[in-house]
């Protein structure tokens, strides 16, 4: 349902030659689930981190978002709550941004913006009143929609939590036996196999672990983004911290889709894996393979985000266009030819991403 008052407002701006105003109406929403980490993440990067206030604050932090983290539809993947170092590190990156990038004055901004865009696109239409009532109601509905669709993933995301905590507990109980070598190796069991399990664990410990090792081999691989029928098999597949072919030199560029109008230089950080964000500094330009809630933290301090894939209501684009972050997502293989450490400027409104200055 998010799409269609998205298609209203697009085709309309196109419609009378102001295209540029699709995205502007489309940021600053407001009350994006995803989003709001950050802003908490934001005030208690602004605390001291022995201090009672910010233990308090992270304790509240954890009761309300500790069902995010990396890859979280996947219930052996560690959370916030599970593994608070990885919020820990994510607010450590925020301490050394300037005060200007707080979320808060950025989703403001873009909100006045918002208003901006959509009375100027209003007042262009507005001697037909069945398109510009029509327009006003896309406006109107595409502020609850793309919060609604956000809020939809979120309630998703809280229902395995709560699967992931008993099964953690589960697993936790066959390390102490001695069956599981980490607490998340309840992963590597079918469903089938959880009761042969808990009757006789020992009997499962070497499949586990010969499915961990493959496991942990095909994360290091790129499989096909598109294929049809059978994909080649993994011998085949790129490794991801392999170059790609056509390595960006200075003055090259890519072009991927514009998510977050405006432009931004800075030095270029690949981050393969939001678990280490530590390269990260205030004033680059985050770019990643793809981005989840876990990911969010890591925007506030960026001059603008590059992502592999991504689509227009994808991750990515929602978090940058509250935060008021230029943005460009499906850069095919940006992670593979961006050299990490060059200078590159991002233009949200165009997509290009050209490289200025080689590491």
């Amino acid at each position: 349902m998010a799409t269609v008052p998205v298609g209203a407002i697009s085709a309309v701006a196109t419609a009378v030659g102001r295209p540029d105003l699709i995205l502007p109406i489309l940021a600053g929403i407001g009350e994006v689930d995803s989003a709001a980490p950050s802003h908490a993440m934001w005030a208690m990067s602004r605390m001291d981190p022995d201090g009672d206030e910010f233990r308090a604050a992270f304790e509240q932090f954890l009761h309300d978002f500790g069902s995010r983290g990396p890859n979280e539809w996947e219930s052996r993947s560690p959370t916030w709550e599970t593994r608070p170092a990885l919020a820990l590190a994510a607010i450590d990156r925020m301490r050394g941004a300037p005060d200007s990038a707080d979320p808060a004055l950025q989703n403001a901004e873009r909100a006045r913006q918002r208003e901006a865009a959509a009375a100027e696109l209003l007042a262009m239409v507005e001697a037909d009143p069945a398109t510009h009532g029509q327009l006003a109601a896309a406006i109107a509905c595409s502020a609850a929609w793309l919060p609604g669709r956000e809020r939809t993933k979120t309630n998703n995301i809280r229902c395995i939590h709560e699967m992931r905590m008993p099964m953690r507990e589960f697993g936790r109980r066959m390390v102490e036996k001695g069956a599981f070598d980490e607490i998340e190796d309840y992963g590597f069991l079918r469903s089938a196999e959880v009761e042969d399990c808990i009757a006789n664990p020992h009997a499962f410990t070497e499949t586990i672990r010969s499915r961990r090792a493959e496991y942990r081999h095909l994360q290091e691989l790129v499989p096909p983004f598109v294929f049809v029928g059978r994909t080649d098999g993994p011998d085949t597949w790129h490794r991801r911290d392999e170059p790609a072919e056509g390595m960006l030199g200075a003055g090259d560029s890519l072009v991927g889709m514009p998510g977050c109008p405006g432009q931004a230089e800075g030095i270029a950080r690949v981050i393969l894996d939001s678990n280490d964000p530590t390269a990260l500094e205030p004033g680059d330009i985050l770019v990643a393979p793809i981005t989840d809630p876990s990911w969010t933290p890591l925007f506030v301090p960026a001059a603008g985000v590059v992502v592999d894939v991504g689509a227009a209501l994808s991750h990515a684009i929602i978090v940058s266009r509250e935060l008021g972050i230029p943005c460009v997502i499906s850069a095919t293989d940006a992670t593979r030819r961006i050299p990490n450490g060059a200078r590159i400027r991002v233009d949200g409104s165009t997509g290009a991403v050209t490289v200025l200055e080689l590491p």
